[in-house]
């Protein structure tokens, strides 16, 4: 099995994901938006899709006189790989956060906390921690995929348990269960023990040892020396093998050798604005989570480092001006190994409201006030929520009659009736929306038999449109949905599905001989649309 031992080429780096599934969901977003609206969408949606290409279709799709550029666009596609992508720095050690060491229950909880933060993020207007939250979101996400077994258990579909917290996970290998034998050097194919895909148990890639019955083996980080590397849209990459002592500035030279009308290749030259000053200290810190909830305190562990003793002095701040904790001076004493650990806690306002970001930073000092560094980290105040289901519909009737000739079609009506409720320990049902239908659409509210709240809603439309598709949506972000269609004499009625609390899989609801719509495009609309474009 190839997974359990991480090789990240460049085909399939977590840029190269997240980049490849983004560019794909904004597009068929504005593509659904555009038939929902009776315009043309000219884009083939592949793997080829350029932050360019998918720009200016969107635009083209909107009433906007005045499109974005398509440099925020990729801006905000930038603030998503690097989020994604520093996973694999700040949170390498936690297992939970790469569904290591069969961690998948903690995996799936971090997913779905994730979610739910990112869902509180936009209803704030804060776009930016929204990305750097889904971009958290989707590494993990995408590690489920290539550190477990679940693509050797033949399975061609997403792992929509994921995403549903109010479903089991099922058929998960023990701590204690024997499920690979050890890597030959590198080469770990074919390592998954027989009888562990016979019974089709769920198991996940160890980088750490844990358990005498499963083989250690150990990951190999994405660290390569090379050329600048084109990413997309005029950005490159450039690693190096180290950094000069002191001070210094970043000096770019090239030529265009693209080019065809010139005799000799032009030149160019380019220095960085800023000056860079390295440091004999090292400060690291990291937190066993992303997400704080109001009123509760988290521990950030860090570490001093530094090729001097002596005493150093620490200053940490927060931009919430939340309350906390911290050592005034941390000790590198002789024989440490030229490092010293501490704690600083942090405290968040019992009145932060759920989707607040907060930046923390843990600066260090030499005794000589001549050399400092730090550690920032960022952190998302997340209510814990109860309500983990979608509201419910209940299609109630659908009357009239609809003749099959279509130029008696506005002389004949159809009308819907159907109660959404969000059931009594539900946060409450905020909007029912009409996605689909060129209708009228009314609601009211009535007390249900067990004291739920019941919104009732009413559509009504001309035969000349046939079918609607209604969403309510909680105030956690939860969606419900009926869909239903009258056709010629026969009135057919259509499956009702209450969505999951997180919407990073698809799952798709339709009709009886209606439209299919999938849940990730609505939320995408709401929550990644916003993200990239804000």
């Amino acid at each position: 099995m190839t997974s359990y031992l991480c090789w990240p080429t460049e085909a399939w780096a977590h840029r190269v994901i997240t980049q490849r599934s983004v560019l794909r969901k904004t597009a068929e977003v504005c593509r659904d938006i555009a038939a929902s609206e009776g315009r043309d969408f000219n884009l083939k949606i592949d793997d080829n899709l350029s932050v360019t290409k998918v720009q200016n279709a969107c635009s083209s799709t909107t009433a906007s006189t005045s499109p974005l550029p398509a440099d925020m666009f990729q801006t905000a596609l930038n603030d998503l790989y690097f989020s994604n992508e520093k996973v694999d720095f700040s949170l390498a050690l936690i297992a939970e956060y790469h569904f290591h060491d069969e961690t998948f229950q903690k995996g799936r909880n971090i997913i779905t906390a994730g979610v739910a933060s990112l869902k509180a993020n936009v209803k704030l207007d804060n776009f930016e921690a929204g990305r750097q939250t889904l971009g958290q979101v989707c590494h993990t996400l995408q590690d489920f995929y290539s550190h477990s077994n679940w693509v050797e258990l033949g399975k061609a579909t997403p792992y929509s348990t994921l995403i549903r917290p109010d479903q089991p996970l099922e058929n998960l290998a023990g701590l204690d269960t024997p499920t690979c034998k050890s890597c030959t050097g590198n080469i770990c194919t074919d390592n998954i023990l027989p009888e562990v895909l016979q019974q089709g148990l769920l198991t996940s890639g160890y980088f750490n040892k844990h358990s005498s019955a499963k083989p250690a083996v150990s990951k190999v980080s994405n660290q390569f020396f090379a050329p600048p590397k084109s990413l997309e849209s005029g950005n490159f990459l450039v690693k190096f093998s180290g950094v000069p002592a002191g001070d210094f500035v970043v000096h770019l030279r090239g030529q265009d050798v693209s080019s065809t009308s010139r005799s000799t290749p032009g030149r160019f030259q380019r220095q960085g604005s800023t000056q860079i000053k390295t440091s004999t200290i090292s400060v690291t810190a990291q937190a066993d989570d992303i997400n704080i909830e109001p009123g509760s305190t988290i521990s950030i562990p860090f570490t001093v480092s530094s090729d001097t003793t002596g005493t150093f002095t620490v200053r940490v701040s927060n931009d919430r001006s939340f309350s906390f904790t911290s050592p005034s001076t941390v000790d590198i004493v002789a024989g440490s190994g030229g490092k010293v650990n501490g704690t600083v806690t942090l405290t968040a306002s019992d009145s932060a409201a759920s989707g607040t970001d907060v930046t923390l930073i843990i600066e260090v000092e030499d005794a000589a006030a001549a050399d400092i560094n730090y550690a920032v980290l960022r952190f998302s105040v997340t209510a814990r929520s109860t309500d983990l289901a979608g509201p419910v519909c209940q299609i109630i009737n659908i009357s009239g009659i609809c003749l099959a000739s279509s130029s008696l079609c506005v002389s004949s009506r159809w009308e819907l009736i159907a109660n959404f409720t969000d059931g009594i320990n539900g946060t409450g049902i905020v909007t029912i929306n009409v996605h689909q239908g060129n209708g009228t659409l009314n609601t009211s509210m009535v007390a249900g038999a067990g004291g739920e709240n019941i919104t009732v809603a009413t559509y009504s439309a001309s035969c000349c449109s046939q079918s609607v598709q209604l969403a309510a949506v909680d105030r956690v972000g939860n969606v419900g949905r009926c869909v239903a269609r009258a056709r010629g004499l026969t009135i057919t009625t259509a499956h009702v599905t209450t969505t999951a609390p997180t919407t990073m899989a698809v799952v798709k609801t339709t009709s009886s001989g209606g439209h299919t719509f999938t849940l990730s495009h609505r939320l995408w609309i709401c929550v990644g649309v916003p993200l990239l474009w804000q």
